[in-house]
């Protein structure tokens, strides 16, 4: 599938895929640990500031900002490692895909985008029945994002604070309410190819960082 606007080597982009054919990619905690693991290396290798993030059992979500491209070889990379590995061990070898083939990519133009997609990613597990509160959901930055566990390695949880407020206490309880008005029918559904066009712009980020 061709995208309807090129990635850019700057920028914030909020990005995910699914199993191919609806299948799981991620059955036990072997498997996120593995997939984390191999986002980790290819954010390092590429750059990638992580702001927020969440692994369901069918699909994962991702908010970062570019700062040299590689995200379309990025994400190559970290699919095909993950789904030889599962493959392999599942006897399945040159059987297929096991994450569909295109991942999704929108780009944020704004701060308020960039919160909206945030709560979106940390309110996914609540909103698909796994937990009732973000911070229990273990796989995703909700928790490390409130300083409540340490983030992991690929995750700066201060490149989505500041966006709120320079001082950290502030901005943690500004995201904490944002989040707990997050049941608004109004939330953002992800699952297309546009960036948010109707946002203020780039601009606007770059005079408040």
């Amino acid at each position: 599938m061709r995208r309807k606007e090129p990635i850019k080597d700057i920028g914030y982009y909020h990005i995910g895929s699914r199993g191919a054919y609806g299948r799981p990619l991620f059955r036990n905690e072997s498997e996120h640990e593995l997939f984390l693991k191999l986002y980790a290396q290819a954010a390092e290798r590429y750059g990638w500031k992580t702001l927020s993030w969440a692994l369901m059992w069918n699909h994962h979500h991702f908010l970062i900002r570019l700062v040299d491209g590689g995200l379309s070889k990025g994400m190559r990379e970290i699919h095909g490692g993950f789904s030889r590995r599962m493959n392999k061990e599942d006897g399945l070898t040159n059987q297929g895909h096991l994450v569909r083939h295109c991942f999704f990519a929108s780009e944020c133009l704004s701060i308020e985008s960039i919160k909206r997609r945030s709560r979106y990613i940390d309110l996914n597990p609540v909103k698909a029945g796994l937990c009732q509160r973000p911070d229990e959901w273990r796989w995703s930055s909700y928790g490390a994002t409130m300083g409540l566990t340490y983030p992991r390695s690929f995750h700066e949880p201060n490149e989505l604070l500041e966006l709120l407020s320079h001082d950290p206490r502030k901005a943690r309880r500004l995201y904490r309410s944002f989040i707990r008005e997050g049941t608004s029918e109004q939330d953002l559904e992800p699952w297309t190819e546009q960036g948010d066009r109707s946002e203020t712009g780039l601009a606007v980020i770059q005079s408040a960082a």
